[in-house]
């Protein structure tokens, strides 16, 4: 509650200003927490193999504060993201390139179609092009089998955030009208990539 009273006092912009920082300490707090809550031997990390995969995070933390500033995902960013996961499956997973090529195909998919259906149904954009594209890249980092399950996580943390958002606006009295999916769907991806597709299965043991 006094968090809520305090930005009452700043203009929305500045309301703005704060909250993007705020989320820039918990999103880096978050990326490094994951692969550390995963891992059992976090000196693993420490080899050069990993190295392209780590530096997904300051891509990933940057697509995420344009996107939540400006709503906008640069191309760059998504060029980064596919020319990291190449250079990593060239070095240590060549053999199943298709299966990541055809996670790409299949996260463009989706999600264009997504896209055009609220377009077509509701003549809304919920996703943009850049998301579509974003998703694309991460698919082909996560392969096919991971792609369900990072739509499913990014949903879901759309989702919570929308919630939040509605929390601050009842709060601070502001509106902020658009909602910036990209961090969504860099977390979720992260998330997906450290601890595996979620695997749906009836009657296991």
């Amino acid at each position: 509650m006094i968090f809520f009273k305090v930005l009452q006092n700043y203009p929305s912009s500045d309301v703005r200003h704060k909250i993007t920082y705020l989320s820039a300490v918990a999103l880096i707090l978050s990326y490094l927490a994951v692969p550390f809550l995963v891992m059992q031997n976090s000196l693993i990390l420490l080899d050069p193999l990993f190295l392209p995969i780590l530096l997904l995070v300051p891509v990933f933390l940057w697509i995420s504060f344009v996107d939540f500033r400006k709503y906008i995902i640069p191309d760059w960013c998504n060029i980064a993201v596919l020319v990291l996961s190449l250079i990593y499956f060239l070095s240590v997973d060549v053999f199943y390139l298709s299966s990541h090529f055809f996670g790409a195909l299949m996260a463009f998919v989706i999600s264009f179609a997504v896209r055009q259906i609220f377009i077509y149904l509701r003549d809304k954009e919920v996703l943009g092009f850049g998301d579509v594209k974003l998703f694309s890249a991460c698919g082909f980092l996560l392969g096919y089998e991971g792609v369900p399950s990072a739509i499913l996580l990014s949903s879901v943390i759309g989702l919570m955030l929308l919630l939040v958002r509605k929390i601050f606006q009842k709060k601070i009295n502001t509106q902020i009208s658009v909602l910036a999916f990209g961090p969504c769907i860099c977390f979720g991806t992260w998330v997906v990539w450290w601890t595996g597709p979620v695997r749906f299965c009836l009657g296991c043991e």
